[in-house]
Formats: C-alpha cells, structure tokens, sequence
C-alpha cells in the first residue's frame, strides 16, 4: 500500500500525491494535445494522470494533473518531470510550470508561495529543483527565482494581473 504524502498549509491539512503541470500559450489554439507523447514513466502504471484545456480569454493553455501511486528514484523523478515540462513547451507553450496543488494555471501568479518548484520556457531554461523525492521534499521557487521564467511570459502572452 501507498503512504499518502502529508503537507501542512496553514491550519489544514491537505493530502497530495502528485503534481500539477501547466503550459500557456498566447491568445490561440493549442495544438493537439497527445499524452501518448508525456515521459515514459508518467504513462506507466505508477500513475494515473488526467488532462484538460483551458482559456483565460487572453490566453490558453493545458493543465495536466499527475497522481503518483509509487514514487520512483529522484533520477527517473526528475527526468520525468524535465521531459514533461519540455514536451508542454515543445507542443507551441511559452513557458511551462509544476508544483503541488496550490499551484495555478494563471500565468500572473506561478510565484505565489507554496506553489511553483519547477519552471521551463525556451530562454530560460530550467529553473528549480526537478528531483524531489516526495511532496515534502519540494523546494517551492520564490518571485526572484521564477522572474526569467515571468519575464518570458510577460513578453509574449496578454493577460490581466488581477
């Protein structure tokens, strides 16, 4: 059986298993999304995974929700997650996110506390720690951290900062 991962935020407990994943893309379509095409270990059955599509009006984008039921080493971890992120960016995305279940698929807010550890966009690079090897190993990215990942964001997708 799976221990669940515990994570205390605030004054309550929520159980997390997974990661959330996201891409943007500027006001338009987003290609065909294909999950034969996610990491090998993402399509294996140590998780479960589920994806949709949305739109913010100004911009668009995909959100993928990964349940881990066994997590894997940190390298297979890690190389999921980099393979991930990359595809998402691959498929037309500005930039591509992950992080825990406060994460957001609103582009003017992956640096809120507690949610982004992983980012990607084509200028920047990588950016944070892509081999945790449980939720309480994540290592959250603070504004500083994300700013080339924001900065690419802001030069190509419109949208409003609430």
């Amino acid at each position: 059986m799976v221990e669940p991962n515990y994570i205390q935020i605030g004054c309550a407990p929520f159980t997390y298993d997974g990661i959330e994943f996201y891409g943007v893309w500027p006001d338009g379509e987003i290609p065909q999304w294909s999950a034969s095409l996610f990491p090998s270990f993402l399509l294996s059955e140590k998780v479960e995974f589920k994806t949709d599509r949305f739109s913010g009006g100004e911009y668009s984008g995909v959100w993928v929700d990964v349940r881990v039921l066994e997590w894997p080493d940190r390298q297979t971890w890690g190389d999921a997650v980099r393979s991930m992120l990359a595809h998402i960016v691959a498929c037309g995305a500005v930039a591509s996110w992950c992080g825990g279940e406060l994460c957001s698929p609103h582009p003017a807010i992956i640096d809120l506390p507690l949610c982004t550890y992983a980012a990607y966009c084509l200028e920047a690079g990588f950016v944070g720690d892509t081999c945790p090897r449980t939720i309480q190993d994540l290592k959250y990215l603070s504004a500083d951290d994300l700013a080339p990942i924001q900065r690419c964001i802001d030069s190509k997708v419109v949208y409003t900062r609430d």
